[in-house]
Formats: C-alpha cells, sequence, structure tokens
C-alpha cells in the first residue's frame, strides 16, 4: 500500500548480520561478550579478523560492513591500524558523520541550545539532501515542508551543492 512502511521478513537463513568494531586484543573480552549476545538474540555477529586472505584488509572491512545491517563500536583507549601506505582523511568518514569539512560536527563547540539547534538543522537538511540527489521538491516533501521553507533554510543555513555535495 502507498504510504505505507512494510516490515522485512526475513527466511531462516537470512539472520541480521551485527558487524562488531574493536581492537582485537584490548578489548577481547568485550569482542566475545558481544559474539555471545549476537548469537543468543539468533544474529549473525560479523567479526573482523585478519588472517591470510585473498583481498586486501580496507576492502575486506568495507565489504563485510556494506553487508551487515547493524554495526556494533567497541572503543577504549586505542582503536585502529593503518596500513603501510594508507591514509585515512574525512572523505572517509560515513555521510552520517561528516556534512562538510570545513563545518563542525553535530553539536560539537556549540554553547547554546539555538545553537545546537541550528547546527543539528543544518546537518538534517544536508543529509536529506544528499539521500534526494539535491532534488529541493522531492527533499521539502520528504521532510514535510513547503519548498518555500526548504529555500529559506538553504539561504538561511549557506548549504548548496557545491559547498555540502
Amino acid at each position: 500500500m502507498p504510504g505505507r512502511e512494510r516490515s522485512v521478513i526475513r527466511t531462516p537463513d537470512q539472520r541480521l548480520r551485527v558487524f562488531v568494531s574493536s581492537t582485537l586484543q584490548e578489548l577481547a573480552e568485550e569482542r566475545a561478550a558481544a559474539r555471545e549476545a549476537c548469537t543468543k538474540l539468533r544474529f549473525a555477529p560479523v567479526m573482523f579478523e585478519l588472517g591470510a586472505r585473498p583481498h586486501p584488509p580496507r576492502d575486506l572491512y568495507r565489504a563485510y560492513l556494506d553487508q551487515s545491517h547493524i554495526f556494533v563500536g567497541i572503543y577504549w583507549q586505542r582503536y585502529g591500524w593503518v596500513a603501510p601506505g594508507e591514509t585515512i582523511g574525512v572523505a572517509d568518514l560515513p555521510e552520517t558523520i561528516r556534512y562538510g569539512e570545513e563545518t563542525q560536527a553535530e553539536g560539537e563547540g556549540t554553547s547554546t541550545l539555538k545553537e545546537f539547534k541550528e547546527t543539528s538543522e543544518r546537518a538534517f537538511l544536508v543529509s536529506k539532501l544528499r539521500e534526494n540527489g539535491w532534488n529541493i521538491s522531492q527533499t521539502a516533501q520528504v521532510i514535510g515542508t513547503p519548498r518555500s521553507n526548504l529555500y529559506k533554510k538553504l539561504e538561511q543555513y549557506k548549504i548548496s551543492q557545491e559547498r555540502d555535495g
């Protein structure tokens, strides 16, 4: 039916995949607990353990991540490893985390509720515009606001495809 979201019904062999990410040695007990919890919930835990593989680690990690439904990050004092010759930049961050290289993360550096709301609203609008290919009419419809209001917000927050695309 139009306008109604349909729940996903999975056959028993298509369990939800939970990607568990953490350092291997530092958080070994926590990783084991996450694996056990996933198994008890009848989810399929996806654990990235390095070893002899026919693919580069970064490609394999991203492929596992892309095929997972849920991401669980377990962090403590250290996190991550960068292979020799590899670099990590802003472009490597998920779009849900970044919405512009020159802007701060949501809420970071804000001192008032008004600033936080504006930062959050800007991030939301940029995210929705990207999801809709920067189609203003479609984005306005998706977020439930008149197109004229969306144009005002774009001007207010200086949002443009060239800057935020």
